[in-house]
């Protein structure tokens, strides 16, 4: 039998491999090779526990046998850092995506309208104006809490050259879909919102040039870069009534839990709980959309590139909760499909994650057609009546195609 070399302070001694049908796959397996390549299947990282239905109901739609270890030892606890809790609530959406899209859009082009009115202020000597920001917040939770795709999908597609406010409001939007998927309750999804919207202020001190810089920066240029959490500290603390959390998290945001981010390097257990919560959402915002970071990447890639930076960057338990939220196929993401067909993915059902509804744009040569909506999840086929089925999920600007061009 083949066996693996145990990870480092673990007491497991050794682990059999058995090769296992799908079809008698069981919760609490843990899953450890595939029948195929990784690269090719929609999961993120081989090696597994199965604990949800989903994941059997996908291996057995794309593989024939998979390979099981059996562990003969119990693991040693863990470190004593905080973990993620256990979920207190369980959220399911109220409503369709289509019906929600209106109501996401009037919450989504306000609370852009505030951020962009924060900054404005802001740069004009004044102070941030908690009221009116937690406002906008409190709408985009509302529309998260009836439909989360809504958001998740104009966050994708509305960008704009106004990059410092496009990009808290992505990660605003992203922070409090992610609390919903923790089970946080609904004032602390509000709460890490208005953290998450304001948590870039001190950008507003940064020279644009440096802001808006195409490659890495130079030493000096990235000394001067860092200091946004500090003038984002400086700037939040001027206002009495100011949440604390939004403080802490404007300065503690590009904190790692390996000690060393910036502006202090400090260790995983001073940094506070929605600052690890943002710091993904931030990177993953960036990384989606390219910008200083070179040319965007696809969602599935820049899920791996969090998942290989866990226990470095980020918190690993928070890491596998987004990438579950994420998924491989979030709205907003440009896909082919097997037949060559183009489009965006307009929402996923959490039932279905592998087979979202996609709104197609290009035929299969890649020419503008007639837009439809295939909603794969029903079974949706095409011209010659084979099932649609996704065969790539591409970055923003694959094929010509601009998601941020695209109206609702």
């Amino acid at each position: 039998m083949a066996k693996k070399t145990p990870p480092k302070n673990d007491s497991i001694k050794s682990f059999h491999q058995f090769k296992v049908p799908v079809s008698e796959l069981e919760l609490g397996m843990f899953v450890s090779e595939l029948d195929r390549p990784w690269v090719d299947t929609p999961f993120l990282f081989q090696g597994f526990l199965l604990e949800r239905l989903d994941d059997i109901r996908t291996l057995q739609e794309i593989c024939e046998y998979v390979y099981i270890d059996i562990v003969e030892e119990t693991r040693v606890p863990q470190s004593k850092e905080r973990k993620t809790p256990q979920k207190q609530r369980c959220y399911i959406n109220k409503i369709n995506t289509e019906k929600e899209l209106p109501k996401a859009n009037q919450a989504f082009s306000n609370a852009k309208l505030e951020m962009q009115r924060q900054l404005d202020a802001i740069k004009l000597g004044q102070a941030v104006d908690i009221k009116q920001t937690k406002a906008a917040v409190s709408a985009c939770v509302d529309s998260i809490l009836r439909n989360q795709s809504a958001m998740l999908y104009l966050s994708k597609i509305k960008q704009s050259d106004e990059q410092t406010a496009d990009h808290s409001l992505q990660v605003c939007i992203l922070s409090i879909s992610f609390a919903k998927h923790l089970g946080l309750a609904e004032f602390e999804m509000e709460n890490i919102g208005v953290c998450a919207l304001l948590h870039d202020v001190g950008k507003v001190k940064i020279p644009s040039e440096i802001l808006k810089k195409n490659g890495p920066l130079t030493e000096e240029e990235m000394s001067i870069y860092q200091r946004h959490t500090i003038y984002g500290r400086k700037l939040l603390m001027s206002k009495a009534s100011v949440y604390p959390g939004i403080v802490d998290i404007a300065y503690c945001h590009h904190e790692r839990v390996d000690g060393k981010g910036f502006p202090r390097g400090i260790p995983a257990d001073k940094i506070p709980y929605f600052a690890k919560i943002i710091a993904i959402a931030n990177d993953y915002a960036s990384l989606t959309t390219g910008g200083r970071q070179g040319l965007p990447r696809s969602s599935l890639e820049t899920l791996r590139i969090l998942f290989e930076r866990r226990n470095h960057f980020y918190d690993s338990a928070l890491v596998i909760h987004f990438i579950q939220l994420m998924g491989v196929c979030p709205p907003g993401n440009i896909v082919e499909m097997s037949n060559g067909e183009v489009g965006v993915i307009l929402s996923t059902d959490s039932r279905y994650k592998l087979r979202p509804k996609v709104l197609l744009m290009l035929d299969q040569y890649k020419q503008p057609g007639t837009r439809t909506v295939a909603d794969l999840a029903k079974g949706a086929v095409d011209f010659f009546g084979r099932p649609y089925v996704i065969r790539h999920i591409h970055p923003n600007g694959a094929y010509g195609l601009n998601v941020n061009d695209l109206e609702l």
